[in-house]
């Protein structure tokens, strides 16, 4: 009895602290009725080439192509879509690229799919899949940190499954999604670029605290006190993910494998969080620092489009061009041959 409260206990604190980290755009809340609009307007995107198809997964790795072979209400259920060329019959080809996009912190699927559609019309040689993991848009169940990593984790084991390698898989992730997939890449040795993440979970909860904290004085005395107690907390209810780890990992494996960028100005990600200013000088000549265009300036650099962020030495280089050209080497270098580093 004793245990069973203390296990009832641990659970719930764990459950509050991620869902202040993730709170999930669920359509079963009432507080997002943003996601309802953006689920509206992704259904008017036409589709004349019939190249999504509406899927469902389960955290085992087993692909549902109709709601009719499926119960929608199981808890480990999550929907999904598939973007890829009509005449690939096949959806299991070793000549295709399988992307698959990962959202951030309130971020559904159908918000990604201009990006994920306009990733297909650029690479017909590739797969695109997004999803919304149990608990987030209409699948059903409650989201957690187990979820979120079991989610993208169950699509890749259904690639590989089916004999698709590791090197034909690649994780693009944004924000909180980046250390997701950073977490599932670097188990499975799977090629991420990581836009926009933090350098791991506990280090953005203590820049979070430390935001609010109205004086230096402050910062310095109780504000190390409750960011050495919030690592603790996180690391103690088995919160953390450790981007750092993660990129020098798959990176170390085969070089390249990992990229990052980070946004100037960031308004969630200061320098005590973002990955990028957090790498070891080794690996930094795998990311770089974009900055908002002086014609966005009221935009927010964190969720603005790729191709609103450039290089100041090189204005005409956009991030979307560094994305752009990361998927274009893995989409022409294959297995162990050596990965080309894009020069800007």
């Amino acid at each position: 009895m004793i245990n069973s409260l203390k296990d009832n206990i641990y659970h719930a604190i764990r459950s509050v602290i991620f869902s202040i980290i993730f709170p999930a755009p669920s359509i079963f809340s009432p507080r997002t009725m943003n996601y309802i609009g953006a689920r509206g307007l992704s259904k008017l995107i036409p589709n004349d080439d019939k190249s999504r198809h509406s899927v469902y997964f389960d955290l085992q790795g087993q692909l549902y192509t109709s709601d009719t072979t499926v119960d929608l209400m199981q808890p480990d259920i999550f929907e999904a879509v598939l973007i890829k060329d009509p005449q690939h019959k096949n959806l299991y080809d070793n000549s295709l690229q399988y992307i698959i996009f990962i959202g951030g912190n309130t971020t559904c699927m159908e918000i990604l799919l201009p990006q994920m559609i306009e990733c297909y019309k650029n690479h017909k040689q590739v797969c695109v899949i997004g999803f919304n993991p149990p608990g987030v848009g209409m699948s059903p169940g409650v989201a957690s940190f187990e979820t979120n990593c079991a989610a993208p984790e169950s699509i890749v084991k259904h690639l590989l499954e089916k004999n698709i390698p590791a090197e034909n898989i690649l994780f693009i992730g944004h924000s909180l999604g980046g250390s997701f997939a950073s977490h599932i890449a670097a188990k499975y040795q799977i090629r991420v670029f990581i836009d926009r993440a933090m350098s791991s979970i506990s280090d953005a909860a203590v820049a979070k605290i430390l935001k609010v904290i109205p004086t230096t004085i402050l910062r310095k005395t109780l504000g190390l006190l409750m960011a050495l107690l919030t690592k603790i907390i996180i690391k103690m209810l088995h919160l953390e993910i450790d981007l750092v780890n993660n990129f020098i990992k798959i990176n170390t494996n085969k070089i390249g494998s990992a990229r990052a960028m980070a946004a100037d100005g960031d308004e969630l990600m200061t320098p005590l969080c973002c990955l990028v200013h957090n790498l070891p000088t080794d690996q930094s000549k795998h990311a770089v620092k974009f900055e908002l265009h002086p014609n966005d300036k009221n935009r927010k650099s964190h969720s603005a489009p790729h191709d609103l962020l450039f290089l100041r030495e090189q204005p005409n280089f956009t991030a979307k061009m560094y994305l752009e050209s990361f998927i274009n080497d893995f989409s022409n270098f294959r297995n162990n041959e050596k990965i080309p580093s894009y020069t800007y």
